[in-house]
């Protein structure tokens, strides 16, 4: 409790701010009969099944999509080459013209304003009437950041039948408006979860991609081995956010028995702080509430060690808490006794009070 008061007076949590929506599906823009070869919001398909839904029978509302305005798209492999090789896991092969259902559309991403970055959103969604863990009949879906001619910048999101992350029945249908029959049953059709409903991405754009203009957004579902089992996604609300770049701590042991620890990313002139948690998450580093900006601190002497390391003043060099005087600052070598395994963050509190938490890491002394 007494946390989570420490952590509402530091502050609120810097909010994204959207910079432009590139692809929405709204009405006018997107109309007519399925399947699409171009149109207004200057997308494009090279193979399988497009719809822009809802061209009947597939009703509005359904697994919550349109997620914005009044229409999204689906992808289908039904109608491509199918045939395709696909390892375990991918990753997906080099894609040509036809052999997946394909969305893409030019995605020029701005230079970020400084002491920000930019990611992309959009919300998803992945059907595939294969088995589980097929290791021939491998469907899959790839979502991409590519130079449209078939070469990956950035992965965003990959699924096939071996991801854990997808669950049965699936309650999602194509553009007939069914769920297309699973070819294993039980438990029938796979279904990205939380079944029946829209996941919604937010990963930040590779660094070395900022400020390019020849870039697409792509999607490509593949059928593995076969096309008579076809897997599909849903697509919508495509937009580019801005964000703080979050700061960033990282340890190493320079010799036996010594602690290095490098802080990066940060805003210069405010309060930096370095937290260390011996309690670890078993979820893995960051896995805990987001309240506690992702520790576990289920204990009594978890949360007073936080606290108390919070409470501390700040002066040059100390690695809990110092003001910030570069955009990456070295402290120590520390003497740590070896062996010790904790969860540590970097947190900076701006002017006006706005925390600016980084990315949990776990780290062994050494």
């Amino acid at each position: 409790m007494r946390m989570s008061c420490i952590l509402c007076v530091i502050g609120l949590v810097c909010v994204p701010v959207a910079i432009g929506q590139t692809l929405s599906f709204n009405s006018p823009m997107s109309t007519g009969a399925a399947p699409w070869t171009s149109n207004p919001e200057s997308w494009n398909t090279s193979g399988g099944t497009i719809t822009v839904a809802p061209v009947p029978p597939v009703p509005v509302g359904t697994s919550g999509f349109p997620t914005e305005g009044d229409q999204w798209c689906i992808v289908n492999a039904l109608g491509a080459s199918g045939s395709l090789t696909v390892p375990a896991g991918g990753p997906a092969p080099v894609f040509t013209p036809g052999q997946t259902g394909n969305l893409n559309v030019m995605f020029p991403i701005p230079p970020p304003a400084p002491g920000m970055t930019l990611a992309i959103v959009f919300d998803w969604n992945y059907v595939s009437p294969e088995c589980a863990n097929d290791p021939t009949y491998n469907d899959f879906l790839d979502i991409s950041l590519t130079d449209g001619a078939g070469t990956i910048f950035q992965n965003l999101i990959y699924r096939d039948t071996y991801s854990t992350t997808l669950g049965a029945p699936a309650t999602t249908p194509e553009e007939t408006g069914i769920v297309t029959a699973g070819f294993c049953n039980p438990p029938g059709t796979l279904e990205e979860m939380p079944i029946g409903a829209p996941k919604t991405a937010v990963i930040n754009i590779d660094p070395t991609l900022l400020g390019m203009n020849n870039i697409f957004f792509e999607v490509n579902v593949g059928d593995g081995a076969d096309a008579a089992y076809s897997s599909y996604a849903y697509i919508d609300n495509l937009t580019i956010i801005s964000v703080p770049i979050l700061p960033t701590i990282t340890m190493s042991s320079p010799a036996p028995g010594q602690t290095l620890i490098v802080d990066t990313n940060l805003a210069v002139g405010v309060d930096t702080f370095n937290v260390f948690n011996f309690e670890i998450c078993p979820g893995g580093p960051g896995s805990g509430p987001a309240m506690f900006y992702g520790f576990c601190l289920t204990s009594p002497t978890s949360i007073n060690n936080v606290i108390q390391q919070l409470l501390l003043p700040a002066f040059a060099g100390n690695p809990f808490h110092y003001i910030s005087t570069n955009g990456a600052e070295t402290l120590g070598p520390f003497a740590v006794q070896p062996g010790l395994t904790l969860d540590a963050i970097c947190i900076q509190i701006g002017f006006g009070g706005l925390v600016n938490a980084g990315p949990v890491i776990n780290y062994t002394t050494q």
